[in-house]
């Protein structure tokens, strides 16, 4: 949404990632709307859950990749290991 789109919004919202309940410091979701007050309870209710969902996704992410390069130095780490008892 531009910048002027955003400045003719009537309503905004914005979600803030969250991990734990702490905010993650990661970003958030922002709407805007052309109505006053539009969103309701359960709209944020939604849109809550809706970015824990996007933080737990990115940690899972960020973890998987943790993992790979684990596993790719334990795998050199063998490699150099090996090399040394021959």
């Amino acid at each position: 949404m531009s910048s002027s789109a955003c400045a003719d919004a009537a309503s905004s919202a914005a979600i803030p990632f969250a991990a734990g309940g702490q905010p993650a410091r990661r970003g958030a979701i922002n709407l805007y709307a052309a109505e006053a007050d539009a969103f309701d309870d359960a709209e944020v209710a939604v849109l809550t859950q809706l970015a824990r969902d996007v933080e737990a996704g990115i940690r899972r992410l960020q973890a998987e990749a943790e993992h790979a390069r684990t596993v790719e130095a334990l795998g050199l780490s063998e490699a150099r290991f090996r090399t040394l008892m021959e």
